[in-house]
């Protein structure tokens, strides 16, 4: 079976502090159904699985660190 995650998102720059990122997510094996959230530290992640799709929304919060960039990942 195989269960690689092909991925693809932008990030965009900081605005005020915070960083938006959005992924979109591919796997053969599937991610389920259903919509789900995460905090971890100060990054926030929203997302939706669809069957084989993940569609993923990232709000960073940069504070006193340097931004990860911005343009594809």
């Amino acid at each position: 079976m195989n269960s690689t995650i092909a991925s693809t998102g932008f990030a965009m720059p900081v605005c005020l502090g915070f960083e938006l990122a959005i992924h979109a997510d591919h796997c053969p094996a599937g991610f389920g159904l259903g919509s789900w959230s995460d905090q971890s530290g100060p990054t926030s992640t929203f997302g939706f699985d669809a069957g084989r799709l993940r569609c993923r929304l990232v709000i960073d919060r940069v504070g006193e660190r340097d931004s990860t960039g911005w343009g594809c990942c």
